[in-house]
């Protein structure tokens, strides 16, 4: 069932806080708390909260905490789907890097690569690719999100249109069969979702623990990305759905 743009908002707010009162969202959104309770119970069936003593929490899986936070979850199996990203990249190569966890993983693979042109938002791309084998980097810049350590917001968005580059590597927080590749966070959404027409090949890393999960907002549709590198094979719907995709697993 979509989302109407209240529920979309609840989860919004709930990513920011982690979890909210039913009078507290009742006041917020000027609603009675029966009006809340409905939503709620449709955001619940849909596993996209939890309901608590008075209030609503997003489930542990929406929680993704911040990017430094990320970088220590699951670390082994990121930098095995990094290194299996970095060895479709070429010595030469024009990419474009988000600020996902998984793909610094992938940036920190490709340290061995030479004459790499990168463009990101990534302070930690920037600095693992920065002064290495003739390496260009061309940051994104903008204003800081501290918890994402990258910029985001329109100046960004704007640098990047000046770009063109064969490889996009995306990370992403959930994807399922219905949705396709998505995210709980609106400005990284924004930023990947502006790079899938400037390159030539869209990459997505992501772990298999993000398999039919729904996000909240669309990054990208199936048919917009390439390749999916991860480390366990789809199964059932959501492989049906990703039929057209070449999907890679990193051993």
């Amino acid at each position: 069932m979509p989302l109407n743009i209240r529920q979309k908002q609840i989860l919004e707010q709930l990513n920011a806080q982690g979890h909210c009162s039913i009078s507290q969202l009742a006041v917020h959104f000027r609603v009675t708390e029966e009006t809340i309770r409905r939503d709620v119970r449709q955001l619940e069936q849909q596993r996209m909260v939890e309901k608590i003593h008075g209030g609503v929490r997003l489930p542990e899986h929406h929680t993704e905490g911040s990017f430094y936070q990320r970088l220590k979850d699951q670390e082994h199996t990121k930098l095995r789907i990094g290194k299996r990203a970095a060895s479709m990249i070429p010595d030469g190569s024009s990419i474009f890097i988000d600020s996902g966890s998984t793909s610094y993983f992938t940036a920190k693979s490709l340290r061995e690569q030479r004459d790499l042109s990168v463009i990101s938002n990534s302070l930690e791309v920037a600095r693992e690719l920065r002064g290495r084998n003739g390496n260009h980097i061309y940051f994104a810049g903008g204003e800081l999100d501290s918890e994402y350590g990258a910029c985001f917001g329109s100046f960004t968005l704007n640098f990047v249109q000046s770009f063109r580059a064969e490889f996009a590597i995306l990370s992403i927080a959930a994807i399922d069969a219905q949705s396709g590749f998505t995210d709980m966070h609106l400005p990284e959404a924004e930023f990947k979702r502006s790079l899938i027409p400037l390159a030539k090949q869209v990459i997505v890393v992501a772990d298999s623990r993000k398999f039919n999960l729904p996000g909240l907002m669309v990054t990208a549709n199936i048919q917009d990305v390439d390749y999916l590198i991860t480390d366990k094979q789809p199964e059932g719907e959501l492989r049906k759905a990703l039929k057209d995709i070449n999907i890679i697993v990193a051993n």
